[in-house]
């Protein structure tokens, strides 16, 4: 069974083979492999009623198509938010900006204050960016301009030796640079940062700020993989923002705070070989609904005191078309090439940028059903208490086991369509 577990997570199944051995031993042999396999092929069949296909006689390929034509059917439903409220791709901007905000912007974060953010661009002023619009100097640019917008736009104007040299300002940060405050979301301008290259979505984390851009991501098929792009985006800021809270009392924190807001880099633990990243443990504990658990100090409570709603509910808020997508984050069909993913994330990006079976892309469903075996394993106190045991290591500073998540440019995070 840990062959075909294997082949859905994407997963040499020799090390899959190691990892669950490891996770089965630690909690007492409950072949949760096993029961989720179970589950998901009982519920693909459920699915796959609905879509009127017969579950016994509907092939890998027919099933794809099937899905993409369901899925461009809602995305008409949700473009009926827009059609009758824009006049400009300005306006289509701002107006998914605030939707976004809406659903996903309520938690707060601890980010660096503006007016820290703002001293540090006095410290290292980004000459690109000042020629570019037209300021002489920094403090009249300040004066002027929105500072989540700068800070957004950095990595785009600023050469990469600049950016290393403002990442190494970031190094004297102390707890009292930093408050708590929402996720801000920022629609930039399209006549100001239209020719810019850069995918629809952009996360700030030294700010905590979401950015939108304008381009194919604001197209038909493509709101849906922007919205989830953004909420995927809210979820990394609060995972920085959770990492630092943990690290507030290191001596190095500015070297640490320094590595977040530029390099995105987060903890991992590890099980036979296999990583655990700190997303996957908070969501976790996120997804419990009351955190009461003897392993976590005080400490730990505020780290994992987050609640975690999935995208795809999160998106059922905007429509209730989308709630036949709720249910389907580990579903998907196997095929001898590989699965094909019923996750409406990896559906928007197949859809949106009308990949051929072929080339299919099933990241999401890997994600979602790494994170949902191993939370079934670390509701397991043997488990749970092996995976806190290396992750109070990353939290204390030593024995620090860091791993970079997988498009990181300098000073911010970009997300594709989904």
């Amino acid at each position: 069974m840990s062959k075909n577990l294997a082949a859905l997570l994407g997963i040499d199944s020799q090390v899959m083979d190691k990892a669950i051995a490891k996770l089965e031993q630690l909690s007492g042999y409950p072949s949760e492999d096993n029961r989720i396999l179970s589950e998901t092929k009982l519920n693909l069949r459920r699915k796959l009623l609905e879509l009127n296909l017969d579950p016994d006689d509907t092939t890998p390929r027919e099933l794809y198509y099937t899905l993409g034509s369901h899925f461009n059917s809602d995305c008409q439903q949700l473009n009926s938010i827009f059609e009758k409220k824009v006049t400009s791709l300005d306006h289509q901007l701002k107006l998914f900006v605030n939707i976004v905000g809406l659903v996903g912007g309520s938690q707060q974060v601890w980010v660096l204050k503006r007016s820290v953010a703002k001293n540090y661009l006095r410290r290292q002023p980004p000459k690109k960016l000042l020629k570019q619009l037209h300021y002489r100097s920094v403090e009249s640019m300040l004066k002027r301009e929105d500072i989540d917008e700068l800070y957004a736009v950095l990595p785009y104007v600023e050469s990469t030796p600049w950016q290393k040299a403002f990442y190494r300002v970031y190094s004297d940060l102390t707890a009292a640079d930093l408050e708590l405050r929402q996720v801000s979301f920022t629609a930039m301008p399209v006549k100001r940062w239209g020719g810019i290259r850069h995918a629809s979505v952009s996360t700030t984390a030294a700010l905590g700020v979401v950015a939108l851009w304008p381009g194919a991501g604001l197209s038909l098929p493509g709101k849906v993989g922007t919205f989830l792009a953004a909420l995927r985006a809210v979820e990394s800021i609060r995972l920085n923002s959770l990492s630092l809270m943990g690290m507030q009392f290191r001596p190095d924190f500015g070297r640490q705070a320094a590595d977040v807001f530029s390099k995105g880099i987060m903890q991992q633990v590890q099980v036979a070989d296999l990583p655990i990243s700190w997303q996957t443990i908070h969501n976790y504990y996120g997804n419990l609904p009351q955190l009461a658990n003897p392993f976590l100090s005080d400490s730990y409570q505020q780290l994992f005191s987050f609640h975690k709603n999935s995208p795809a509910k999160s998106l059922a808020t905007l429509h209730p078309i989308f709630r036949w997508w709720e249910s389907n984050d580990l579903l998907s069909a196997p095929t001898s090439s590989g699965p094909v993913s019923l996750n409406i994330a990896d559906n928007s990006v197949n859809h949106t940028k009308q990949l051929a079976f072929e080339n299919r892309h099933n990241l999401h469903l890997n994600r979602s059903l790494w994170d949902e075996l191993i939370a079934r394993y670390m509701s397991h106190p043997g488990v749970e208490a092996y995976i806190l045991k290396q992750f109070d290591k990353t939290i204390s500073g030593s024995g620090v086991i860091d791993g970079r998540s997988d498009h990181i440019p300098n000073l911010q995070k970009e997300f594709q369509l989904a």
